[in-house]
């Protein structure tokens, strides 16, 4: 009872900061664009709302990421010498 409450909480909270990021970022927002996010999941929620910002298109928020992304310096395990 309690946990489902809080995970609908959550849902509910992620999709107006999405909502309302895109609103100050691209203006109003078409009805689709509003029905795409109310069906999304937590998941896609916390994607769009990392693309927002560097997002030049609204359809840049919410298209798939075809490229790899390239890895940051320092962040790899480095490979032992001859393997």
């Amino acid at each position: 009872g309690e946990k489902k409450g809080e995970k609908k909480g959550e849902v509910k909270a992620l999709r107006r900061v999405l909502l309302q990021l895109l609103t100050e970022r691209f203006g109003q927002l078409p009805p689709e664009v509003t029905e795409r996010v109310g069906g999304a999941s937590p998941t896609q929620l916390r994607g769009w709302i990392g693309r927002v910002l560097g997002a030049r298109r609204l359809t840049n928020v919410f298209a798939r990421s075809k490229a790899t992304p390239r890895p940051v310096a320092g962040r790899l395990p480095r490979q032992a010498p001859g393997s």
